[in-house]
């Protein structure tokens, strides 16, 4: 049989080369030594040059001999260092191999079940060191986690088996969702950045959860095939397939409060959604809502196999301030996705903030004087006309001057109205920019001091801006002798107009509007009609801005542009815009490993050093980034479970709670036989065993052989040999000379060897200092 190889040289440390350039300190030595010569006549020099001129030859000879000895002792060692490797291609592997390892290992939520009294991280660390143990000497590794953010732990090459070993074993476990897109493109990125020379191998150590791998999405599948493809051509592909079995789970999906607006003393309904992963029906289940680890209350609950069941507590508070809910289903297999948080912020009263474009002499003659009314009525001993409005007793309206906006700290209000303001400076609008984006409400309404053009060129912006839609032009004339428009019936969907369904006693259909305002909608403006007047035109708009809601009246809050303010259902339709716009979007919310972005209205007292206090209790500084009329703080660390606090200033700490990524609740894993169907199917791989070892391989091996160990074997030869020709030249000469001998001995007993070797040098230095001394 015909055995074909390909050979190729190379160095793992090729950088470590420029020892080579010390070996030109003898030669140097040498050169600067020198003897000078000198002629001298002397009658007795012809008897003196006969007599050493057969020496002559030998003492060249011996000098010459031991300048090139000490220059190849520093060529060896600079060699020895850089590790120089023989790459072959063949059926056949030598003996003595050096690999490069890519060590890919699964972080995600779910390596954290417990199976058999373990838990699959368990499983891997062990497959793992089974794997490093298994090397042998020149091996390197590297090593990558799979998580939402992927991380290297170790990035460059490590030829320390004892370091990669106690990086294994220190390595954490994520609560994150694993982003196996992500983290192959990370492990091509560390392979190409390796440069290291001989057979490379990529492990990938999971449970290969289908949640994680079945990549359901185009996009991320071609990308992640285009990746195991280059991985493939520069390594092998090996995986470690942890099994996980039948794991009966249950997760809270999600949990949240029926309303961002909680008052002191008003009762709110806290839901969730609980899921049972397994294939058996769970009964009488126990979920508990609870406050400081304290519970609150508990239910019991029948979750069916591979179904969601809803979960819903009802509680109230009677102190304003922050509050951190947790909802706990019992602990099974992975206790991690058993709980999840919520953040309520209860509030005594709701400030709300009036801005007066048209100030009147007389009562009800100003732009908010029916509104502010509206907001807090005038109620005496007698009456209980508004006792059925929950707000009632809990709005405080604040009205100020156009002029007074601009000096107005925002962020003590709930919710701000602009009523019938003519225009806004660029520095106001800026200013409340920053406060609907920070989570404020907005709501405009209309008048005779409206201008249009400036509130298209400042606010709207072609709907990219603080109003939703373009003003056109105004419909109508205010006179009670002209035909008034009209509200259609308003139909569910918008927590404004849902008291009014149905209800055609409340007013709402019947009040006269004889001025509004016409809209174009830009496209992509993300506008959303509440309701509409009975020619079709768009009476309330609604939009989504930052963290915070504006509304839009196209007709006036006040008697100027109809008489709605003077009907029964203009009071209840302000309590629940205040209630809609002042509690925002729900509560702040962010997934493990998932970077949340907070923007603060400035005030006084502000830094830009915050406070983050994790769920652990630990503590660290964060650092914003100070804009115009605001703070903006990205927090990119998260990496546990929980309810964070924010410490803005002494006096202000805001919580948000940190959940987990409900896809790694699924705890079906591919078995051997199914990763064919994965993106792993179109490339070949191997799987390994317990042991470390390939089960099943019939590629051809590409092997590696250093060199490394015998250079520094000849190394410390030429050392001793050294030592003893600048002794005895004779004896030096016959030591090189049975150099082969020794090196083959040392391949034999290579700790005798070194041994001998190293009391025959001190032997040799002592003899030669003897002599020295000798006069």
């Amino acid at each position: 049989m015909l055995r074909i190889s390909i050979l190729a040289f190379g160095f793992l440390n090729p950088f470590l080369l420029w020892g080579l350039f010390f070996a030109g300190i003898p030669l140097l030595i040498q050169w600067l030594h020198r003897r000078k010569y000198v002629e001298r006549v002397w009658a007795a020099m012809r008897f003196l040059k006969a007599a050493t001129e057969s020496q002559t030859r030998r003492l060249r000879m011996e000098s010459l001999l031991l300048l090139c000895i000490r220059t190849a002792i520093l060529i060896l060692a600079a060699l020895a260092v850089a590790q120089p490797i023989l790459e072959s291609s063949g059926l056949l592997a030598p003996d003595e191999t050096a690999t490069h390892t890519l060590i890919v290992f699964d972080t995600s939520l779910s390596m954290q079940a417990r199976t058999d009294g373990e838990t699959v991280a368990e499983q891997a660390r062990e497959r793992v060191r089974n794997i490093v143990k298994a090397g042998k000497v020149g091996d390197s590794y590297q090593l990558l986690t799979i998580a939402a953010r992927p991380r290297a732990i170790i990035r460059q090459p490590s030829f320390s088996s004892v370091d990669v070993l106690m990086e294994i074993d220190r390595l954490e476990m994520t609560e994150s969702f694993g982003d196996v897109p992500a983290s192959l493109d990370e492990a091509l990125r560390l392979l190409k950045q390796s440069q290291t020379q001989g057979k490379s191998r990529t492990v990938i150590i999971s449970d290969f959860q289908r949640t994680n791998w079945e990549l359901d999405d185009p996009a991320s599948r071609e990308r992640a095939q285009r990746v195991l493809d280059e991985l493939a051509g520069q390594s092998t592909i090996e995986l470690v397939l942890l099994t996980t079995g039948v794991i009966t789970n249950t997760s809270v999906l999600n949990a949240e409060a029926e309303t961002g607006l909680v008052t002191v003393g008003t009762p709110v309904s806290i839901s969730a959604q609980i899921r049972n992963h397994g294939r058996e029906t769970l009964r009488q289940q126990r979920i508990q809502l609870l406050e400081n680890d304290r519970v609150l209350q508990t239910e019991m609950v029948d979750l069916p196999a591979n179904g969601e069941t809803g979960v819903s507590f009802v509680t109230q508070w009677a102190e304003a301030g922050h509050h951190a809910l947790q909802i706990r289903a019992e602990e099974d297999a992975l206790p991690a996705d058993n709980s999840r948080w919520l953040t309520v912020d209860v509030k005594s009263e709701l400030a709300v903030l009036l801005v007066n474009g048209r100030p009147g002499s007389e009562p009800l003659q100003g732009a908010t004087d029916f509104l502010e009314l509206a907001l807090q009525p005038l109620l005496t001993a007698d009456t209980n006309a508004l006792s059925r409005m929950r707000s009632s007793w809990d709005l405080r309206p604040t009205v100020i001057n156009e002029a007074d906006l601009v000096r107005t700290e925002l962020a003590e209000y709930d919710c701000v109205f602009l009523c019938d303001v003519a225009f806004l400076s660029d520095d106001e609008v800026s200013r409340l920019e920053t406060y609907v984006r920070g989570g404020g409400g907005l709501v405009i309404g209309m008048g005779n001091q409206v201008q249009l053009d400036d509130y298209n060129r400042r606010l709207s912006r072609d709907g990219q801006g603080l109003m939703p839609v373009q003003l056109v032009r105004v419909v109508g004339e205010s006179d009670d002798e002209t035909e008034p428009f009209h509200f259609t019936e308003p139909v569910a969907g918008s927590p404004i107009t849902q008291p009014f369904v149905g209800n055609l006693q409340s007013g709402l259909t019947t009040a006269n509007i004889y001025r509004y305002v016409e809209t174009r909608t830009p496209e992509d403006s993300g506008a959303r009609v509440v309701l509409s007047y009975q020619d079709g035109a768009p009476a309330i708009l609604e939009h989504t801005y930052g963290s915070g809601r504006v509304l839009l009246f196209t007709t006036s809050l006040d008697d100027q542009w109809g008489s709605w303010a003077l009907w029964p259902s203009f009071l209840p339709m302000m309590h629940e815009t205040v209630e809609y716009v002042a509690s925002g979007p729900k509560a702040r919310e962010a997934i493990v490993d998932q970077p949340l972005s907070i923007e603060l209205s400035a005030q006084d007292g502000f830094g830009q050093s915050l406070t983050l206090r994790q769920p652990d209790g630990r503590t660290r500084p964060l650092h914003g980034v100070v804009e115009e009329h605001s703070l903006r703080v990205t927090i990119d660390d998260l990496r546990q479970s929980g309810v964070y606090a924010l410490e803005v200033t002494p006096d202000d700490t805001q919580l948000f709670a940190v959940n987990l990524d409900p896809r790694e609740s699924h705890l079906r894993c591919f078995a051997d036989t199914e990763l064919s169907t994965t993106v792993l199917g179109s490339v070949g791989f191997d799987v390994l065993g317990a042991a470390g070892r390939t089960e099943t391989t019939d590629n051809m091996t590409r092997t590696t052989t250093g060199f490394s160990r015998w250079l520094l074997v000849a190394v410390l030869t030429l050392l001793f040999i050294e030592q003893l020709m600048a002794w005895n030249g004779r004896y030096g000469l016959v030591g090189l000379l049975a150099c082969p001998l020794v090196i083959a001995g040392a391949s034999l007993l290579p700790v005798g060897f070194a041994s001998l070797l190293a009391v025959a040098l001190v032997w040799v230095i002592i003899r030669r200092w003897r002599f020295q001394k000798k006069p």
